[in-house]
């Protein structure tokens, strides 16, 4: 069932829309109406609404104001917004504020039934996805003690254990006697997206389904293992242990059951994971170099791919280091290339310094590093372009944040050329908008002082423009060069004049800048076709 709250300031439209859905809807459970957002926000905050439809502009408190207010007060509602056609962006502002669709005055039923389906599917889907979680975190709950998963937290960070404290921890716990164990990190491949995509609190409780899934295959009856889970920097850190007798096999069984993790994650939860394996283990006190070698593992990711499950291995897990030295001059090539805006350049240079980067072996983190300071670098080419410059850092495009959550290298080169392209791309656009500009004001400079002796030179200081440059440019922009602007500027001033009687066609040539009458009949005729005089006679 759903309860639905409808506000608009207009008694009529509320009337018509709580119509609408009684007649095409059995499931409400309660329509309720509100004439202005202030009265609608007291309902939302002492009654459970579901849906809520609500105008822009209202008296008292508007749409905009009202669904700013319900996402301040963490209040769980759909809400739908009617506009009219001209209100656009306070539209926008409602769905910045999370607001989950539109609809645009006078109302169409059949659109309006179309969207009440779609948010009533969501909430169907996220009122089911909340009581599998529910359901997870019980099980999880009643299965794993929290003192197992601190004593698991405190193994990996004090680095090593007595044997004493470990056999008291032991008997305290009620933990089998250890043979042999290995570590486990499982970390959800890309991440980042799932926190993007959905709300704050459910990548934790992706994790947490991830969690009980991982915890389900391995305690499931048959199975000689046991484990120690938990939630550790947004990964399952497992422990997996057994009895002296069943050590031998430890590594193909925990590999068999990782196995079947990754394919119940995938049908259940539609994620892909990646899991690092330390080395089998039969001392405690080396659980801190377990965890160590599980993370090395896992980080291999990074060069082998997404969905993988990665042992540790000590000669593929050894890494070099480097600095920036040897990529200064393509570097600096590169930057050519994107100041000059030459994007086909731009992206097969971008490319060519990733793979060498990638020959370099390097950790993934040191080459994250390396990247970064090379967005530092070609930052500073688009300084001068204020809309162009690659936004480090900023909240809506943080490179840096991209860099750092991508997986894979595969995909971190395509980011990395993409990203230059698109530098290239704005500054190119920028520059053209500049270009623009600048012309104009040359245009109107010209336009204003062309009965003066200005020359290239003095228009191109005026623009703060190099004079070679500058005369490229005008005639790039204007389909011809500097003078024959000027002197069709001077003409056409001249046409004007000899519309008037009253000047005399001799005195034409000196307003309009020339001193000597036979240069002014020459350039005119030239440009017109006819002489000064028949001009006039043509016009009188």
């Amino acid at each position: 069932m759903y309860k639905i709250l409808i506000v608009d300031d207009d008694k009529i439209i509320r009337a018509g829309l709580k119509v609408i859905i009684e007649s095409n809807y059995d499931d409400c459970e309660a329509i309720i109406q509100a004439a202005n957002g202030r009265i609608a926000l007291e309902i939302l905050q002492s009654d459970a609404i579901d849906i809520m439809i609500t105008d822009v502009r209202m008296p008292v408190m508007d749409g905009v104001e009202l669904i700013k207010k319900v996402r301040e007060c963490s209040l769980n509602v759909k809400s739908i917004v009617l506009s009219g056609f001209d209100e656009y962006k306070y539209v926008r502002e409602t769905l910045k504020n999370g607001a989950c669709d539109y609809l645009l005055k006078p109302i169409q039923n059949e659109e309006l039934l179309k969207t009440l389906d779609k948010v009533k599917a969501e909430i169907k889907s996220e009122r089911q996805m909340k009581e599998q979680l529910d359901s997870y975190h019980w099980k999880l709950n009643k299965s794993l003690p929290v003192l197992k998963e601190n004593f698991l937290v405190n193994l990996i960070k004090t680095g090593s254990i007595q044997v004493e404290t470990f056999l008291e921890k032991q008997r305290e716990l009620g933990i089998p006697d250890i043979g042999s164990y290995t570590m486990v990190l499982i970390s959800i491949d890309d991440l980042y997206k799932i926190k993007m995509s959905i709300s704050a609190n459910e990548d934790a409780s992706a994790l947490n389904m991830l969690k009980y899934i991982t915890d389900s295959v391995f305690s499931s009856e048959g199975h000689e293992e046991t484990i120690i889970s938990i939630i550790c920097e947004n990964r399952i850190l497992l422990m997996i242990y057994t009895l002296e007798e069943y050590s031998s096999r430890l590594h193909e069984n925990v590999i068999k059951c990782l196995d079947k993790v990754k394919e119940k994650i995938m049908h259940e939860i539609n994620f892909t994971v990646s899991m690092g394996v330390s080395e089998v283990n039969n001392y405690i006190n080396n659980a801190h170099i377990a965890y160590k070698q599980a993370k090395l593992a896992l980080e291999k990711r990074f060069y082998m791919g997404k969905n993988n499950i990665i042992t540790y291995n000590p000669d593929v897990c050894c890494y070099s280091s480097a600095g920036l030295g040897q990529f200064k001059d393509k570097m600096d090539d590169l930057i050519i290339s994107v100041d000059l805006g030459k994007t086909s350049e731009v992206k097969k240079k971008s490319e060519v310094i990733f793979d060498e980067i990638m020959k370099m072996n390097l950790s993934p983190d040191l080459f994250r590093d390396l990247l970064i300071k090379l967005v530092h670098i070609a930052d500073s080419v688009s300084q001068e372009f204020s809309n162009a410059s690659l936004g480090y850092p900023s909240e809506e495009f943080d490179i840096v944040f991209y860099i750092e959550e991508i997986n894979t290298a595969a995909e971190l080169k395509k980011y990395f050329a993409d990203m230059f392209v698109e530098l290239t791309e704005r500054i190119n656009t920028e520059r053209a908008e500049r270009s623009i500009k600048i012309i104009e004001i040359a245009k109107e400079y010209i336009r204003k002082h062309y009965k003066e002796d200005i020359s290239l030179k003095s228009v191109a200081d005026y623009v703060h423009l190099n004079p070679n440059y500058f005369s490229e440019l005008f005639k790039k922009q204007e389909g011809k060069n500097f003078m024959d602007f000027i002197i069709e500027t001077k003409v056409n001033e001249a046409k004007r004049l000899l519309c008037d009687p009253s000047i005399k066609v001799y005195e034409v040539g000196h307003l309009v800048g020339y001193e000597e009458p036979a240069s002014f009949n020459r350039a005119f005729k030239k440009l017109i076709g006819v002489s000064p005089s028949q001009y006039r006679n043509i016009v009188k």
